[in-house]
């Protein structure tokens, strides 16, 4: 296939294109033909002459010439059979599409074939009546009318739409930032409830370090619940209380925070059982034993959490007195030495540290004890005591 074959493949192939143009070129014209006043309908091209005998040898000679001249019989016919398809007329004949065999054969027969068709559609064009061309054009304008009004509806429709869609960015940026702005207080807010538990759960333990390591003396009071055991049958006792104030010594020296020094106070109620051949009762004491004495501090030496345990190791010195309510007798003296282990429990926090704390001690006399009675005396000698309490301790200094 030579490059004028290939051409005029392509123009083949492309028909189907060149086709759809023709309708609406046809139809543009014809819409404006509809405002000009009304007259007989004439074709929107006019078919050329046919070639003479002689015309039509210089065509058949050359191959360029022969297909130019049947594609202008073709475009013409095309174009007459959509004037009369936008008419809603049906053609008298179909334009068929050349072949590539019609476009390269250069056969006179072929150019009249096209030429005919076109002649048969100007004709049919040509006789259309005057009422005929009235309905149709009425109809176009009422089809014009349809297509301007959809394209107002369209043009309205489109044009809130893009209001929709702007209004829609809006409010899609608005919940972008909202979002935004929400995921970035809850990171806030995670960070600082982080804080907040670092902190807390830090504070008792940053407490405590600044209480062991201040140069300031500490004081601590407490209050405790204490028993004592006498190892002789004719006294007994019931639960008493006590209070008792330690001052920690760290503005002595380096290791003075492992020194207490302390003072107590113990009342007890001691009854002792007096017996004679005929009778036999218990008399009641009101007890003061007070005490002095230097505490070993070992803290914190187990770690239970979230508390830790401690031990003291402390001695002193005591004294005190008991009395009868009842009668005027010769008051019960106490003095003597002491020792006592205590386990203690201590939850630091911002406020105070509190100490849940339990002890065991020996009180060792250093003279007799009597308890007078008109009845019989009772003397025990120095019989060694034992205590238990346990207490309460809160640092207030």
């Amino acid at each position: 296939m030579n490059t004028f074959n290939k051409q005029v493949y392509n123009i083949m192939v492309n028909n189907s294109i060149l086709r759809s143009v023709m309708l609406a070129v046809a139809g543009f014209i014809l819409v404006a033909t509809v405002a000009q006043p009304m007259q007989a309908a004439d074709p929107v091209v006019k078919l050329p002459k046919m070639p003479s005998k002689s015309e039509m040898e210089v065509y058949e000679e050359s191959d360029e010439l022969y297909a130019k001249l049947l594609l202008n019989y073709f475009q013409v016919a095309a174009t007459l059979e959509a004037q009369l398809t936008y008419w809603d007329i049906k053609p008298v004949v179909q334009v068929p599409t050349p072949t590539l065999d019609e476009l390269t054969s250069q056969e006179a027969k072929t150019i009249r074939k096209y030429y005919g068709i076109g002649f048969k559609l100007q004709a049919q064009i040509e006789a259309l009546s005057e009422d005929q061309m009235r309905a149709h054009l009425t109809d176009v304008q009422r089809r014009l009318l349809g297509e301007r009004k959809k394209n107002a509806e369209l043009s309205i429709a489109k044009f809130e739409l893009e209001l929709a869609s702007q209004r829609a960015d809006v409010y899609k940026r608005r919940v972008d930032e909202i979002i935004s702005l929400s995921d970035s207080l809850k990171a806030a807010n995670d960070s600082l409830t982080y804080h907040y538990y670092m902190l807390k759960y830090s504070s008792g333990d940053a407490y405590a370090r600044a209480v062991n390591a201040s140069t300031n003396p500490t004081l601590l009071l407490s209050n405790s619940a204490n028993f004592l055991a006498f190892n002789n049958d004719a006294l007994q006792t019931d639960v008493s209380f006590g209070a008792k104030a330690e001052l920690n010594l760290n503005s002595i020296a380096e290791y003075g925070k492992y020194f207490d020094v302390w003072f107590s106070y113990l009342m007890p109620q001691i009854k002792s059982n007096h017996s004679n051949q005929t009778t036999s009762f218990a008399r009641e004491w009101n007890t003061n034993i007070y005490s002095f004495g230097l505490n070993l501090n070992l803290p914190e030496i187990i770690e239970l959490r979230p508390v830790k345990a401690g031990i003291k190791l402390g001695v002193g010195h005591y004294w005190g007195s008991g009395s009868s309510p009842n009668l005027t007798l010769p008051e019960t003296d106490y003095k003597g030495q002491l020792m006592n282990v205590e386990m203690n429990f201590s939850k630091f926090s911002t406020l105070s540290p509190l100490s849940l704390y339990f002890n065991f001690g020996v009180l060792f006399p250093s003279r007799e004890m009597i308890y007078a009675d008109p009845v019989q005396t009772v003397n025990i000698g120095k019989n060694s005591i034992t205590t238990y309490s346990v207490g309460l301790r809160f640092t207030i200094l």
